[in-house]
């Protein structure tokens, strides 16, 4: 039975998605909703794709299983009779992801062979890609293949490394194969404060004699762990309690590459995905404020916080991307700066331009200067200790005719004049100027 297809799309901005699906009489109540993007598939609902709608198809519940049976058997033969009688399903899952895991080689040169990408990744939208599935369980065939062909190693998250996945499955073979070519053996994972992980550490966590020998017999080294972490944990998630609490979620994870560590300061950077209380992504620092209590004698003390739209791509493009990474870039180099003396720690409301005269942020936008605003009300004053109460400071990109009216009429109009505007508190390039 062949997919229905109709058409549908979804707005850029919110990502309501707006579909309309008609399956004829005789198909009613025996097909899921897929939606096929240009540049990939996403089950329905849950759409975080900010992409038009390139087709929604539904698909016979049956022949999908029937076709997920049939890699899981290693069924070439079943899974060709299929695929050549319905060219089309090959399009809607990630089949070669689903035969990567599974272990099933004859099936991933199948796939690949007939046009799916070896990079796939999990339908739910992980970034575990094939590679990484099956050096999580150990399939060595599978794994040298996937890099034979140049499958991408996935190493921005600790759950998709492909080497610390081979290490957890005590695949000494695995970790071999990834390593002579060339994954980053290295590469360490910020996890919370006080606890980093990469191959090494992590085989000697699970006590594998063997793997942790031969990483050493590579050069690979334990991290090194800064005293400061462990004795500022309890502050540090005293901060991350107070905005998860307000937002009411859970799903936060340190961005590790951007953390600023010294030796005896540490500040971390956190994303904190959109959530039902608030729909943007939100970065914040942690330890800024305990950083920098030592110089300062005032007991208030701030971390820096951004607002992002909701479609802002932090998970793919987000590290590899200019135009979607300046505004963490100007976040931490805002934060070296207080931690240098090189920039006074923030006023309650404050322009910083970028240069004189001042510049784009970044690529992708005009917006030349940032708005420090302290918030009060939300987030703050987090109470550390007697000592220290902590606010954290909005980072809010302005045009150069926003910083021009500030300096026409003061801060506080040009704040009057952006409040009525329901994103005012983002850092979004693709908005319009509040004031002409």
């Amino acid at each position: 039975m062949r997919g229905i297809r109709v058409g549908g799309f979804v707005d850029s901005y919110s990502q309501v998605v707006r579909i309309k699906v008609i399956p004829s009489p005789a198909d009613q109540g025996c097909h899921s909703v897929r939606i096929r993007f240009a540049n990939g598939h996403y089950p329905c609902p849950g759409i975080s794709q900010n992409s038009h709608v390139k087709e929604a198809i539904m698909l016979p519940n049956e022949l999908e299983q029937q076709l997920k049976h049939l890699i899981s058997q290693g069924d070439l033969v079943g899974v060709e009779g299929i695929a050549s009688e319905n060219s089309w399903i090959l399009e809607l899952e990630p089949w070669l992801y689903q035969a990567a895991e599974a272990g099933k080689l004859d099936l991933v040169q199948f796939f690949f062979e007939n046009g799916l990408d070896k990079n796939q990744r999990r339908a739910d939208g992980l970034r575990e890609n094939a590679l990484s599935a099956a050096a999580a369980r150990g399939h060595v065939d599978v794994v040298r293949f996937l890099l034979e062909k140049k499958a991408l190693s996935e190493l921005d998250t600790v759950d998709a490394n492909p080497l610390l996945l081979a290490v957890a499955a005590s695949s000494l073979e695995c970790v071999r194969l990834l390593v002579e070519a060339g994954v980053d053996l290295h590469k360490t994972y910020y996890l919370s404060v006080g606890y980093r992980r990469n191959a090494l550490s992590y085989a000697v966590q699970l006590d594998d004699d063997e793997i942790a020998q031969y990483l050493r017999s590579q050069g690979a080294k334990l991290p090194i762990v800064p005293e400061l972490l462990v004795i500022d944990l309890h502050r540090r998630e005293q901060l991350s309690e107070r905005i998860l609490g307000f937002l009411e979620t859970k799903r936060t994870r340190p961005l590790d590459d951007y953390a600023i560590l010294r030796e005896d300061k540490v500040v971390e950077f956190w994303h904190v995905e959109p959530s039902n209380k608030l729909l943007v992504n939100t970065i914040f620092t942690r330890g800024l404020s305990l950083a920098t209590r030592v110089e300062q004698v005032s007991p208030i003390q701030r971390e820096l916080m951004v607002h992002l739209p909701f479609s802002w791509d932090i998970h793919d493009s987000f590290f590899q991307t200019p135009q979607y990474r300046w505004p963490l870039e100007r976040m931490r180099q805002l934060a070296e700066g207080i931690l240098d003396s090189s920039i006074s720690m923030p006023e309650p409301l404050m322009i910083l331009p970028n240069g004189n005269p001042p510049s784009p942020l970044g690529e992708g936008t005009q917006q030349n200067s940032l708005l420090l605003l302290t918030d009060f009300y939300r987030f703050g004053p987090v109470v550390i200790d007697e000592n220290l109460n902590v606010l954290f400071c909005l980072l809010i990109s302005l045009f150069e005719q926003e910083r021009q009216y500030e300096k026409k009429h003061g801060i506080l109009p040009l704040l009057k004049a952006m409040r009525p505007f329901a994103d005012f508190m983002l850092t979004n390039p693709r908005r319009e100027p509040y004031v002409s």
